[in-house]
């Protein structure tokens, strides 16, 4: 039996080597928008209120598309403790990314009731690389703080169905139903939640014969939440959904990515290489070689859980199933378009998904080394791999967080990877102008210019045409500004010289 003050221990140790350095990080990118230049950053006269508009954005009179009080309430209740220094933000984000390793152990060990396994699976949690971008930026707080408040939810759910008796705690029930609703306040993502409760039933409908009544009309219960949740956001902000789409290809397009899209996120967890902000990939490249992989990686899987023991196979499926719930609101049914033809490939949005991948992996792991070698070398071998893959992960998360210390070195990643992303360009651009690094940002602007008089050109729409033309007219502002300060330098430079 493992002790749990060891792995309590072991987690906090770990997310700090992790993710210590970036305490001590600045504000980036969207940090900007919701905290320093949050003009209400600072009210907390009227906290109903929040629940009751959408906030204004970085002093403008633009409203933000996304409808998170509570996550607004939070923001402002940290400016009423920290003011403007980044590290009690940080600091948080690094307190509920260890409160969170903890939960998926609570969880996992409630379920599988392998103490190890739970173990394992938290540990590569805290470490993973690809948690960087949740972790390592301020804002990123929306994944932390709904993912928290969703394995708290589901914690108490089982807790509730946990005794063999037809009548549930209700006490825990009311409870997972109030951590829902301040999940679904906190982020929209949360809608998918009710889910992976009946997920949970149908992979281990064996362990829990009798209440079936009344866990039917539990998980009822949280899907009446989630539709009061949309009705009230279609009556507020008259959508139910947050409007992502910025420029449509058609259905039949979206759909298409959707192989491509899974199958990109699959490898950020399996090899967490060239990790970057602002990943995307293009809706009119091909799209067969995705669906012919993606449909052999199925047939692959499904042939495993088959000969696998049943209770491997449970698991897997439901690693597996917990995979695709959690990613299914930014999968590209509802398009994530974020320029032009390029759909949005989030590295944070895979915070919560990850888990169902890491538990899949390890089963099937686990299986195959047993398979291969047997299971009493397995039991030696084991460890060494995990131990391995963990200081793998670790090295390779505390490099990756060295790019969020500040927006050059996150635009300049991000243009590296992805230089036809003409908004890549003009972030990174001002991130130079910022620095008075006028020399440098000219270079981002002319790439940008191009790259958005091309989207003008080549689309169908009018009302786009209009969108990119508006765009280059402000590229064109941020360029002039650019050349002539570059120009003053200059200027003053030879006039000082002898």
């Amino acid at each position: 039996m493992i002790n749990k003050k060891y792995i309590f221990v072991t987690l906090f140790t770990l997310c700090l080597l992790a993710f210590g350095s970036t305490l001590f990080y600045p504000f980036v990118h969207d940090d900007f928008i919701y905290v320093e230049n949050n003009p209400a950053i600072g009210d907390l006269s009227n906290i109903p209120g929040i629940f009751a508009e959408t906030s204004i954005l970085d002093n403008t009179s633009l409203r933000n598309p996304y409808y998170r009080p509570i996550l607004e309430i939070l923001y402002r209740l940290h400016y009423r403790i920290f003011g403007l220094n980044p590290f009690g933000y940080h600091l948080t984000n690094v307190l509920f990314h260890f409160l969170n390793s903890i939960l998926i152990f609570f969880l996992l060990n409630l379920i599988t009731q392998r103490a190890k396994l739970a173990g394992v699976i938290a540990v590569l949690f805290v470490v993973h690389p690809v948690q960087t971008e949740a972790v390592a930026c301020v804002s990123g707080i929306s994944n932390l703080f709904y993912t928290f408040f969703s394995l708290s939810s589901i914690l108490l759910y089982l807790k509730a169905f946990q005794k063999k008796k037809a009548k549930p705690n209700w006490l825990y029930l009311l409870g997972a139903l109030i951590c829902y609703a301040i999940a679904l306040f906190g982020k929209e993502q949360a809608i998918v939640m009710p889910l992976a409760l009946v997920l949970y039933d149908l992979c281990f409908s064996g362990t829990h014969r009798e209440g079936r009544v009344n866990r039917l009309l539990g998980k009822c219960l949280f899907f009446f939440c989630a539709l009061q949740y949309l009705f009230w956001r279609k009556a507020l902000l008259g959508n139910a959904i947050v409007p992502w789409t910025v420029i449509s290809h058609g259905l039949g397009a979206n759909i298409l990515a959707v192989p491509r899209i899974l199958l990109t996120y699959l490898g950020l967890i399996v090899f967490p290489q060239k990790l970057h902000y602002y990943r995307n990939i293009d809706l009119l490249d091909p799209v067969w070689a995705s669906i012919l992989l993606l449909g052999l990686v199925i047939t692959g899987l499904l042939f495993l859980i088959r000969v696998m023991p049943k209770k491997n196979g449970q698991l897997m499926m439901f690693g597996l199933g917990w995979f695709l719930i959690f990613l299914l609101p930014v999968i590209n049914l509802i398009p994530i378009v974020i320029e032009y033809s390029f759909v949005a490939v989030f590295e944070h949005f895979l915070y919560l998904p990850i888990v169902g991948i890491l538990l899949a992996c390890f089963v099937l792991a686990e299986f195959l080394i047993e398979k291969i070698i047997g299971s009493q070398k397995a039991h030696l071998f084991n460890p060494i791999l995990v131990g391995s893959i963990t200081m793998l992960c670790l090295i390779l998360t505390f490099k990756q967080t060295t790019y969020w210390n500040g927006e050059i070195p996150l635009f300049k990643r991000t243009v590296k990877y992805e230089p036809e992303f003409g908004r890549a360009h003009v972030l990174l651009g001002r991130a130079y102008v910022k620095k008075d690094q006028c020399s440098k940002a000219i270079p981002e602007f002319q790439k940008a210019l191009v790259i958005f008089e091309n989207y003008r050109v080549s689309t169908k729409s009018p009302l786009l045409a209009n969108l990119y033309s508006g765009l280059i007219r402000n590229v064109e502002e941020d360029l002039s500004i650019c050349c002539q300060q570059s120009e003053n330098s200059k200027a003053v430079k030879q006039t000082l010289s002898p």
